[in-house]
């Protein structure tokens, strides 16, 4: 889903608000760039831990002013979960 939605730039150019109602409400803005990016959580795995052993994001950036998606790209973390927990906690 990420891909298409990156690979079709559906997103670019859509206010913000539109984006919220399309990914869902738990986004996280970026502080360090001037809340220009935000971290949409696609996936969390916590394996057999209370911290997240892997994680993957869409980072959208938006202009300041109009609040429109300028950019949308893929993130993630790297997997630090055995195999034990990849198959028990997919």
């Amino acid at each position: 889903m990420t891909e298409d939605l990156i690979d079709s730039k559906l997103l670019i150019g859509i206010k913000m608000d539109s984006v919220v109602n399309l990914l869902g409400v738990e986004y996280y803005p970026m502080k360090s760039d001037l809340n220009r990016k935000v971290l949409f959580t696609i996936k969390e795995s916590y394996g057999f831990d209370i911290d997240p052993l892997y994680s993957s994001y869409l980072i959208v950036e938006t202009d300041t002013i109009t609040k429109t998606v300028l950019n949308v790209e893929f993130t993630e973390t790297e997997d630090k979960r055995n195999l034990i927990e990849k198959m028990f906690t997919e």
